[in-house]
């Protein structure tokens, strides 16, 4: 793998990895937070539960004669793949051009026998 492959894979795989933390950190803050749509002290009471599919907090409040759920958007689910997906895409770019560069090299092997 040639050195701008290989920054290419460090670098994409550093933006990746940064990413995910922050992903997983604003997870972790809305899993230890409060549910904004009812206050356990006063006038709307409920209750609010974590759930893993789709990631997040789902929370269910009384407020003007109606029960309110507030769950986690579906997309959650689209940035779990695309975050799963991420590392193969410059893996499998340097793997591609790796091969790429052996096969180039045994032309060249075989043009200079020839």
């Amino acid at each position: 793998m040639g050195r701008r492959m290989r920054s290419f894979v460090v670098l994409s795989l550093a933006v990746w990895a940064l990413i995910t933390l922050a992903w997983v950190l604003l997870l972790v803050a809305e899993k230890n937070g409060g549910c904004p749509g009812f206050d356990q002290s006063g006038g709307k009471p409920g209750h609010s539960a974590w759930q893993w599919l789709p990631p997040g907090r789902e929370c269910v409040y009384f407020a003007d004669d109606q029960t309110h759920v507030d769950a986690p958007p579906d997309a959650r689910f689209g940035e779990v793949l695309v975050l799963l997906a991420w590392p193969a895409v410059p893996l499998g770019v340097a793997r591609i051009a790796a091969l790429d560069r052996a096969d180039d090299q045994q032309l060249e092997r075989s043009t200079v026998e020839a």
